[in-house]
């Protein structure tokens, strides 16, 4: 067992930003083949219950996804993304959508900072030392390629 210490507002970032790419996953073509079933149960009924409007709907659904992120444990096998089956491409299409959520660049893509890029992979490495999986050595390396591209952007 991973024996880590991890302050609750690292692990509230770290489950928020899990829970922006679960969201991203459920909303995408991959959604049946990298999400739990489960997961994708939960997520469709807390979107059904918030109704009609699409504010509330994203709401609930990134709620449920965060205390699922919150939950993950390797003892309980509980993680929502099948970490074995996602790979780089999935991951690297998720941070080059990203796009900022108000301000004057609002919908602009690259122009977050590299700290936000850096706290994304933080938070995946922690889903992936919290799930007790561990990250293939190919998604490493092109991962840290890819964050070293984005520092030189």
């Amino acid at each position: 067992m991973n024996t880590m210490c991890v302050d609750e507002k690292a692990k509230d970032c770290y489950a928020n930003e899990n829970a922006d790419f679960a969201l991203h996953l459920f909303n995408s073509d991959v959604k049946e083949d990298i999400l739990e079933p489960w997961f994708i149960d939960g997520m469709e009924n807390a979107k059904d219950v918030a109704g009609s409007n699409v504010k509330k709907q994203e709401s609930a659904m990134r709620k449920y996804a965060k205390s699922k992120m919150l939950e993950v444990h390797e003892d309980d096998s509980n993680c929502p993304i099948c970490l074995t089956k996602m790979g780089f491409e999935v991951y690297s299409e998720y941070l080059s959508e990203r796009t900022p959520k108000r301000g004057k660049n609002k919908g602009k893509l690259w122009a977050l900072s590299k700290s936000v890029y850096d706290k994304s992979r933080s938070g995946l490495v922690h889903l992936y030392r919290l799930s007790g999986t561990k990250m293939p050595k190919r998604f490493d390396g092109q991962l840290r390629q890819f964050m070293s591209g984005i520092s030189k952007k």
